[in-house]
């Protein structure tokens, strides 16, 4: 399995806390999924869903393989095994007979059969570990955009409280300016309000000001999130590709192992001599220990 899933898997690290080094060294500093799909995150992350189905389904697909291979080389290295069997009890020519060319090539294509599954393992090892990378990306992603949207959900009620406020606040204050003083007390009382409500505004255009800054600093933790999720899929096309490319090439040389064991095989039983076969019946039938075969 390539570097990239091992070590992004191990790393565990927030999403949206910074962007992912990985993709932007590889991509010149550049994030296509930052740059266009910045309001389309549900869907991003729904689309990536699809893609970690058909990591999953081609993950069915290896361990079907894995399991129909193992029984049928277990089953053909057992048939080599019973031949084998068969041979040392004597109930069968060695080196002149077909059985015991025939043990031969089932022995081989056995043993070939098992390097093959190996081979596969290994191939359904790497599915297993890129899925396991998609599924923490996904579900890190889905976690942590949930929460901005909560938060964000948060500081715009808050920003539209406090602004609906302060135009109360501002209409009260124009009022109070406007109005007609009658006396020293009561414009003593009119410029404490108006005092208050200086204060009172300018706190809540500073909370104003907190709020829409706290939704800027997530604007760029959507964005890390993109770069992280762009990274994934990336990852998977590669790592796809590559795992697909190495399972076919492992049938295929198990396919041309299995030829190359044919004709050897083909060969040891047309070499075989008719003559050297009744010789050794007559030899055998011959011998003084013949009579335990009766």
């Amino acid at each position: 399995m390539g570097g990239i899933v091992s070590k992004e898997s191990s790393m565990m690290v927030e999403l949206g806390k910074e962007p992912c080094k990985e993709l932007l060294d590889a991509q010149n500093g550049i994030s296509l999924f930052s740059d266009n799909l910045f309001s389309k995150v549900p869907l991003v992350i729904k689309r990536l869903e699809k893609g970690q189905m058909e990591v999953e389904q081609f993950m069915t697909i290896i361990q079907q393989s894995v399991q129909y291979y193992k029984v049928y080389f277990d089953e053909v290295s057992q048939q080599a095994e019973n031949i084998n069997t068969f041979l040392g009890k004597g109930l069968a020519s060695r080196e002149t007979g077909v059985v015991h060319s025939l043990s031969q090539g089932l022995n081989e294509n056995g043993l070939n059969g098992q390097e093959f599954c190996k081979d596969l393992d290994n191939i359904l090892q790497d599915v297993q570990k890129l899925l396991k990378f998609m599924k923490s990306i996904i579900t890190s992603a889905q976690s942590e955009y949930n929460k901005l949207e909560d938060e964000d959900g948060g500081y715009k009620k808050e920003v539209e409280k406090l602004k609906k406020r302060c135009e109360e606040m501002s209409k009260k204050l124009k009022e109070l300016k406007e109005a007609p003083l009658t006396s020293l007390a009561e414009k003593t009382k009119t410029d404490f309000e108006i005092r208050t409500l200086v204060t009172y505004l300018e706190e809540d255009t500073q909370a104003i000001k907190d709020n829409e800054e706290k939704m800027r600093k997530n604007i760029s933790k959507y964005l890390y999130i993109l770069t992280h999720l762009e990274h994934m899929e990336r990852t998977r096309f590669c790592e796809m590709k590559a795992i697909a490319l190495k399972y076919f090439n492992a049938k295929k040389t198990m396919s041309t192992r299995i030829i190359q064991h044919s004709v050897q095989t083909n060969k040891r039983v047309e070499g075989l001599d008719a003559e050297k076969e009744f010789n050794n019946f007559i030899i055998s039938c011959s011998s003084k220990n013949s009579t335990k075969l009766a």
